[in-house]
């Protein structure tokens, strides 16, 4: 008599570069026969985040940087289900929802971040932010409002401000995207920033050379900057000035960070855990240098990679392997035709660092199908003029 195999039950949370990472890897590395993948996300889309500054800006259209996770999501022993996760029943091996509950026997966290606002109360309730595609959208229709006010005659356009609190990759590259958009106008772009000089994270000759190519676009760069309360009369202000990981509530209490991650071994497993994982923005784990992996994309795609390949070796008895980071650089877009970056040690600019920038980025979005979209968006682009059609399908 044939015996049953029941598959294992692998849950995802989340399904930013992290979690797909660990979708795709488990794809590859577990017998389809043995193995069930749920994967869990509040939206229905993987968002490619590099690219929502020119979103913002419409640089680009929306479904450049969206793709829809029911059609990225739709092997035979896996599922995309939409839902928000409420708890995790970490004593009984269960995901509580707002549509049911979902029993697991292999659990990753790859919930990500969201964006910590700061200032007073009065001031977040008015403050944008770019974290997400309906953050991305709010932007981009206050943009076009903002030049069509510019096109009235004889309009009062000297209220016209943006106010940018942060001074890291985000707030760098959008307030490079916005002076672009409002190049020769009377509009003013702020850029504020509590360090003393810019994208800290990059080697500094980069940094002054971000200072200097804002700063050439009329951008008003404030450095060591610590009154973030202030707000001019009608202007727009967006808060690109850091990110918090996302909380979930667990039944029994999980190994936290300082900085707010959840604590992980070298080899992703949640510290005390045996079937549960963390990885991406949510994890917190060792550098091997007394500090923690940077949140960033680079890193998340390949923790996800890792704790996908570390879960296929534990189901076939195997020892998992230690996931050790190396960054292989880092590309920053300073609006059309000017980036700046370091790979592999060798620092670029100008604009073959801007076509290096946009083939890097075409070649880690996750389908084929929608980087032969994008490249072609991205070519039309260089000969046309921004799509200040304004978007109706998200509202703030």
């Amino acid at each position: 008599m044939a015996i049953k195999i029941i598959p294992k039950t692998i849950v995802i949370i989340g399904a930013g570069f992290a979690g797909i990472s660990a979708y795709r890897t488990l794809l590859k590395r577990t017998d389809s026969r043995n193995v069930r993948i749920i994967v869990i996300n509040g939206s229905n889309h993987f968002l490619f985040s590099p690219l929502l500054h020119e979103v913002a800006t419409a640089g680009i259209p929306m479904q450049d940087a969206a793709q829809g996770l029911h059609e990225l999501i739709k092997s035979k022993n896996s599922k995309f289900v939409c839902a928000f996760v409420s708890r995790i029943d970490n004593n009984n091996h269960r995901v509580e929802t707002n549509i049911g509950n979902i029993e697991y026997d292999q659990l990753i966290i790859t919930a990500g971040a969201k964006s910590s606002k700061n200032g007073s109360t009065e001031m977040q309730d008015k403050m944008y932010t770019l974290k997400t595609l309906s953050d991305a959208l709010a932007i981009r229709r206050r943009v076009i409002s903002d030049l069509e006010q510019l096109m009235l005659p004889n309009a009062e356009n000297n209220s016209i401000h943006y106010i940018i609190f942060g001074g890291g990759p985000t707030g760098v590259e959008l307030a490079a995207e916005i002076a672009d958009v409002f190049r020769g106008t009377s509009a003013k772009v702020t850029l504020l920033h509590n360090k003393q000089r810019l994208i800290q994270s990059f080697h500094p000759s980069l940094s002054a050379k971000a200072l200097y190519r804002l700063v050439k676009m009329g951008v008003d760069v404030r450095l060591n900057y610590s009154d973030d309360n202030a707000r001019p009369t009608g202007s727009c202000v967006i808060w690109t000035g850091g990110v918090i990981p996302a909380i979930i509530q667990t039944t029994a209490p999980m190994a936290i960070h300082a900085n707010g991650r959840i604590k992980t071994d070298q080899f992703l497993r949640i510290m005390g855990s045996f079937c549960e994982w963390a990885a991406g923005d949510i994890a917190a784990v060792s550098d091997g240098y007394g500090g923690v992996v940077p949140m960033t994309a680079q890193a998340a795609v390949k923790a996800g990679k890792v704790v996908g390949e570390n879960i296929s070796m534990v189901l076939r008895s195997q020892a998992p392997k230690p996931f050790i980071f190396r960054k292989k650089g880092d590309l920053l877009s300073l609006g059309r035709w000017y980036a700046i970056g370091e790979i592999w040690g060798v620092r670029i600019s100008g604009r073959f660092a801007w076509w290096i920038w946009r083939m890097v980025y075409l070649f880690n979005i996750v389908s084929w199908s929608d980087r032969i979209r994008v490249a072609v968006s991205w070519t039309l682009n260089i000969f046309m003029p921004r799509d200040i059609a304004e978007p109706k399908l998200l509202h703030r």
